[in-house]
């Protein structure tokens, strides 16, 4: 399965895919979507995730207290986590019972007033040298999550 822009209705607020052996998350796949609140992706053998796959910037206004969407990933495993594959306006990223075989630098990079990042029951295989969970944009400023859980 692969998800990628302009594939979905404009007025999507939810997406949900489960049971699958292979999902290919591509560029952008999101861009567009501005009423999208959740990405549920459950029991997935590989989550292929390109760079700015989970990159969604479309309500973003540093004056308006807008939400962004909440990344739910469940047994899921991802070969590698490429740089910059969460950026954007996030509320959440949840993780739970998530293999990374390679974690690249940056891979939350540029991410906007992000309030949660949690990961439960995770293993990560490799972690590049000075990865970053979280960093802003040189140009933007940002809000550290109020909560980063790891167990």
């Amino acid at each position: 399965m692969n998800l990628r822009n302009n594939t979905y209705p404009n007025d999507m607020k939810f997406l949900k895919v489960e049971n699958c052996g292979t999902v290919n998350v591509e560029e952008n796949a999101f861009s567009g979507l501005k009423q999208l609140a959740v990405i549920n992706i459950t029991n997935v053998a590989n989550l292929d995730v390109a760079e700015n796959g989970f990159r969604w910037k479309e309500r973003f206004d540093p004056t308006v207290p807008v939400k962004g969407i909440i990344v739910n990933l469940k047994n899921v495993t991802i070969e590698e986590l490429p740089a910059f594959a969460f950026s954007g306006n996030l509320d959440a990223v949840i993780m739970s019972d998530v293999l990374i075989r390679n974690m690249r630098t940056f891979a939350f990079t540029d991410v906007w007033k992000i309030g949660r990042i949690e990961m439960t029951g995770f293993e990560i295989t490799i972690m590049e040298e000075s990865v970053s969970l979280y960093s802003c944009h040189q140009q933007r400023s940002c809000l550290l999550p109020s909560l980063f859980l790891i167990q």
